[in-house]
């Protein structure tokens, strides 16, 4: 990596020549039609992500091949546009080390203000008519370690509210749908729908 250039983060590209850091969100090699592999990669921070391609005589090589999802990597090559979106042409990719990088860079996160999502569930709870609801609603929220993994946990991987805190916030946009719904519809069990929207992703805090 002999070429400076100055750091961008993805929202801020626009072509030609680019040296800077990024995290493999998703990684294949696959082969082009004369039969050469190719490294096909989804590259991220925490402003969006971008395709990037490198592109071999043969095969690629096993330091390339051992890159796994998760790795933070500098990454050199020519960004160019294919079929109409924008593409990093990769020329070198190297896996950082743990000191050449900042995590906060990599972590896409909600834009929505955690402690009003986390009100507008508290509040629900506390309006509950039905006690044993409440009373295992509050079993999940007492528990401060439930409920910070619940507030910075992402909704899904690589599907919706793929970031930190997509889950809180989530999981408040179902609520709200089940709000809507139990106003149109005044004989649903109000309180075991809210209870179904606040818990049914609870799973993806382990993901």
């Amino acid at each position: 990596m002999s070429q400076k250039l100055p750091e961008e983060f993805v929202k801020n590209l626009k072509g030609g020549s680019v040296l800077s850091k990024f995290a493999i969100s998703n990684k294949s090699i696959k082969l082009t039609r004369h039969g050469n592999e190719y490294l096909d990669l989804t590259l991220s921070d925490k402003t969006g992500e971008i395709t990037g391609r490198m592109f071999s005589n043969g095969k690629v090589n096993n330091d390339i091949k051992n890159l796994e999802n998760g790795n933070i990597c500098h990454v050199k090559g020519n960004l160019e546009e294919y079929q109409g979106l924008l593409n990093l042409k990769i020329s070198e990719i190297i896996k950082c080390s743990a000191d050449e990088f900042e995590n906060k860079d990599f972590v896409i996160s909600s834009d929505k203000d955690a402690s009003h999502l986390m009100e507008i569930i508290s509040k629900t709870i506390t309006n509950m008519e039905n006690t044993e609801l409440k009373n295992l609603l509050k079993l999940f929220f007492d528990d401060d370690k439930f409920t910070e993994h619940y507030c910075t946990s992402p909704a899904a991987v690589r599907m919706h509210h793929n970031y930190e805190g997509g889950l809180l916030e989530h999981s408040v946009h179902v609520l709200d749908i089940c709000k809507t719904i139990c106003q149109n519809y005044p004989d649903l069990d109000a309180d075991l729908l809210y209870t179904g929207a606040i818990l049914h992703d609870i799973g993806k805090i382990h993901v």
